[in-house]
């Protein structure tokens, strides 16, 4: 598990092999322009030039007193190229990723790492009644590593929530849901030795070399299955909207907000269920008393069995481990599986065999309107050896849609 905690340094690594490429193709064709083709004209300017400077200005970051000082023009680079440019080599959440991280380093350096059988319960509780004002996030940037991943329409399996505050020019409370694809914690495309070789190769002016060589990178990256990341976005002014309206701008697949059409609810399951149980998680935290057995200590990010890199972004994580306190019966594991069993399935096989849970008012407040709803009403195994043949069990087909 502590492997998912790495998504974020393994998604750094590949924002900057992607600007790496970029960098390379530019040096190329200013020096011999006849020997790529099919590209855009790439300024050095921005990300393309500052990509490797990013991890040194993180630190640095730190001390700013505020996301609004983070230098979107330099890792970013909106105003250098068009956006149309941009998206042909990235996907739009991982050209955005240094803002996710910038919030995530300087607000907390935190990570919630979930039980499978907390994961289960929370997605498979429905959000009906909470307002978004009822939700107190517990820092203002923080990832939630999952034992089972999310899977969407397409078979992806995500296992890590980045949840943050993302401020842009227009919202100073813009907040970002972005979910990571497990397969980011497969080889690089470009590894260092490659990267050594291509660099060395550019200092010696080996314009055709270094070509023949970025090339074979390019090849090995497009035969390794596409990573996904998806992204959607919260802003503040919803607070007093239902967790569960339609309220969420969603960047999905790599393209903006404004050049997405609209889409079939089938292809949205996979932030349904980050807000069950980033919301759920939430919720959950604010009902443990002091000192529960549920809720451990935080303690440093232990990189088990891995050499150390000092450069990693992720050696400083805190990790709180997050179980439930009401552990899943020897009929609710026989149902779901054992845990190595739920690692490899997805969640929807999972909920199904719950009857969703909710969340109410605390005993005597049931009729005060503003009354946060945080007592759980766990969710209940379905017996399926009840169920008449080609039954649903009761809620199964809700926990998705």
């Amino acid at each position: 598990m502590a492997g998912t905690v790495e998504r974020l340094e393994q998604v750094l690594c590949n924002w900057e092999d992607k600007w790496f490429v970029l960098n390379t193709i530019a040096q190329i064709l200013a020096n011999e322009p006849n020997l790529t083709c099919d590209r855009f004209d790439i300024p050095m300017v921005g990300p393309v030039v500052n990509f490797y400077r990013f991890r040194k200005y993180l630190r640095e970051f730190m001390a700013a007193k505020n996301m609004k000082e983070f230098d979107e023009e330099r890792f970013i680079g909106w105003r250098y190229l068009g956006l149309g440019q941009i998206l042909k080599d990235f996907n739009y959440s991982l050209l955005t990723f240094p803002k996710a991280i910038a919030s995530w380093t300087l607000h907390s350096r935190r990570a919630f790492h979930l039980s499978a059988d907390l994961q289960v319960l929370l997605n498979s509780t429905i959000l009906d009644g909470i307002y978004w004002r009822d939700v107190s996030f517990p820092f203002r940037s923080f990832a939630v590593c999952l034992e089972i991943p999310i899977v969407d329409h397409r078979g992806c399996k995500f296992d890590c929530v980045l949840v943050g505050e993302e401020p842009d020019h227009k919202r100073d409370n813009l907040i970002s849901f972005r979910l990571f694809d497990a397969k980011f914690g497969e080889p690089r495309a470009v590894s260092l030795k490659v990267r050594e070789n291509i660099t060395k190769t550019l200092q010696q002016k080996r314009w055709a070399h270094a070509n023949e060589l970025l090339q074979e990178v390019v090849r090995v990256a497009n035969l390794k299955e596409m990573l996904r990341l998806a992204t959607f976005f919260l802003d503040d002014n919803v607070k007093d909207a239902p967790v569960t309206s339609n309220v969420c701008k969603i960047d999905y697949d790599g393209r903006p907000l404004e050049h997405q059409e609209r889409r079939a609810p089938e292809e949205s399951i996979h932030f349904d269920a980050a807000v069950r149980i980033v919301v759920g998680l939430c919720l959950y935290l604010q009902t443990l008393p002091p000192g529960s057995s549920a809720k451990s200590e935080w303690k440093k990010h232990d990189r088990v069995g891995k050499k150390h890199d000092p450069r990693a972004i992720t050696n400083d994580a805190q990790v709180c481990t997050v179980s439930c306190t009401h552990k899943l019966t020897a009929e609710e594991r026989k149902a779901t599986g054992s845990d190595e069993q739920m690692r490899k399935k997805s969640l929807y096989e999972l909920c199904a065999h719950f009857r969703r849970g909710h969340w109410r008012r605390p005993p005597g407040q049931g009729h005060i309107p503003d009354a946060p709803r945080i007592v759980w009403v766990r969710p209940t195994l379905v017996r399926r050896d009840r169920l008449a043949e080609g039954q649903l069990p009761g809620g199964a087909e809700a926990i998705l849609k």
